[in-house]
């Protein structure tokens, strides 16, 4: 089995590394190995428990959204922004983020929008934690 630094490596070659910007890297490895003790294998668990529970997740805002459910979306958001963060994947903590503030603040002609930002930022993220796997997660 490939070591985590093996597998996600950016098109220079070095470790993906979170550099901020969308069209980099959408996790940070150093910082999601460093959350976990360096522990690789630990990484790739919660990895795949992050994978088969993120779709529920932005389901259950798309749905707090459509019932004009400000609370549970504003909740969901803050529990999905900070689930992707272990994953130092700032692009995708930061749209969750957005979600979050946008259902607190009462902008929520906004938040349909800043959803799909969210999907597609989640998106990057399984793409990536996918490639953590050798076999790749099964769920969706």
């Amino acid at each position: 089995m490939k070591s985590i630094h093996e597998v996600l490596r950016d098109s220079a070659g070095e470790p993906a590394g979170g550099s901020g910007m969308a069209a980099g890297p959408a996790l940070n490895l150093t910082a999601a190995l460093d959350r976990v003790g360096g522990d690789e294998e630990l990484l790739r668990e919660l990895a795949g428990l992050f994978i088969d529970d993120y779709p529920r997740q932005l389901q259950q805002i798309e749905e707090a959204i459509g019932k004009q459910d400000w609370k549970t979306a504003e909740r969901e958001a803050h529990s999905l922004k900070g689930a992707v963060a272990n994953f130092g994947a700032s692009d995708a903590s930061e749209a969750a983020r957005a979600v979050e503030f946008a259902a607190r603040e009462g902008r929520y002609s906004e938040l349909s929008a800043l959803l799909e930002g969210t999907r597609a930022e989640m998106v990057r993220v399984r793409a990536e934690l996918d490639r953590l796997s050798p076999g790749g997660f099964t769920s969706p």
